[in-house]
């Protein structure tokens, strides 16, 4: 398989997941800093994210999982679909177009938020697809599109 068939998605949803890391880990810094130091908060700087680069690999490893388990199942692709290209949809806008009642619509919305496929502005209602979520939405499309043709060109001459 081609190395750059999907480096501009690949790209994107690694950059995407990063930034909810990065957004994790400092507020990870903020408390234990406030902690153990409230009088000087900024004393101390973490310097690496894990103990050790296996152990930065496997929790790299769980939140690229997570992104991609959360954002493939049909419910929540269904709403970052609806979310992607657009700059942000009320939630009275996307629960009847998700087919769910506000509630498991704002549960959704949590697990695509922490997974960093999505953000929730509370004071206003409204979601948005992050980079990550418009990545994983274009790596399922095209790769459905690919099926699609694959089946198209194939199915013939397997059932012959």
């Amino acid at each position: 398989m081609s190395e750059t068939l999907h480096d501009g998605i690949l790209d994107s949803l690694a950059e995407g997941i990063w930034s909810r890391l990065r957004d994790v880990l400092l507020a990870q810094v903020r408390w234990e800093r406030f902690v153990s130091d409230p009088e000087n908060a900024r004393s101390e700087a973490m310097t690496e994210p894990a103990a050790s680069r296996e152990d930065t690999e496997r929790a790299t490893g769980e939140l690229v999982l997570r992104a991609l388990g959360v954002g493939v199942d049909p419910v929540n692709h269904a709403i970052l679909a609806h979310l992607a290209g657009k700059d942000a949809v009320g939630i009275a806008t996307l629960a009847p177009l998700a087919g769910l009642p506000r509630i498991a619509l704002s549960e959704r919305l949590s697990d695509l938020v922490q997974a960093g496929l999505a953000s929730y502005a509370a004071e206003t209602r409204q979601a948005r697809a992050t980079v990550a979520g418009e990545a994983l939405v274009a790596l399922v499309d095209q790769t459905r599109a690919r099926l699609a043709r694959i089946v198209g060109e194939r199915w013939a001459e397997t059932v012959s």
